[in-house]
């Protein structure tokens, strides 16, 4: 399946009994793609219906939008703006434009690693609660990150980023970068690499 700005050509294939959208989806006027009357049109000729929800975690593009308000007092209004000014397709062109930029992209690696544990309970003496761990995941954080989603819009990125001589990890830095992405690395004997710990408790 070609890659479309909607859901009516997974409609048509996947014919659903019922189509769920967000209630900030049920005004055709408040539509953020525009084609929320072809996507209804697909469900209902496959024999389908669509039920708009009134639950508000499912309204993504509202949770999205809150982490703007931290940003200055035009900003939280963008979202808005930017689809009355530009249809879904004019947005995804844009996009696909920044194919043909070269990136260079410079920065700290830091290498995230995430523990899963039990909880066992807690200690008798102390106010603590014991844990149990499970197993442990590493992901390339750091510009390393951000160099792989700059590939994901962009064919050539150029990453420069400074690794220790000592534990420099550097074949795991190479097998978790995109194929796209030609990485230059400085070396410096007074480099650490950074490796930042989160804790998960996993329940039973």
């Amino acid at each position: 399946m070609t890659e479309t700005p909607t859901a009516v050509e997974a409609i048509q294939a996947i014919r659903p009994a019922v189509y769920v959208k967000g209630s900030d989806y049920a005004d055709d006027g408040d539509d953020l793609t525009g084609k929320i009357v072809d996507e209804r049109r697909a469900v209902e000729t496959g024999g389908g219906r669509v039920h708009f929800t009134d639950d508000n975690h499912l309204q993504l593009h509202r949770a999205a939008e809150r982490p703007l308000r931290r940003l200055p007092r035009r900003s939280p209004d963008l979202p808005a703006r930017l689809r009355h000014r530009h249809s879904a397709d004019e947005i995804i062109d844009l996009l696909k434009a920044l194919r043909s930029l070269k990136v260079l992209v410079i920065g700290d690696t830091i290498i995230d690693e995430y523990h899963y544990v039990q909880s066992m309970g807690k200690s008798p003496k102390e106010l603590l609660v014991a844990t149990r761990f499970l197993r442990a995941e590493e992901f390339a954080g750091g510009i390393l990150a951000c160099a792989n989603h700059i590939a994901g819009f962009c064919d050539r990125v150029d990453l420069v980023t400074c690794l220790g001589t000592r534990d420099a990890r550097e074949e795991f830095i190479r097998s978790h970068l995109k194929g796209n992405i030609s990485p230059t690395f400085l070396t410096h004997v007074a480099r650490i690499l950074a490796v930042k710990e989160g804790w998960a408790d996993v329940c039973p």
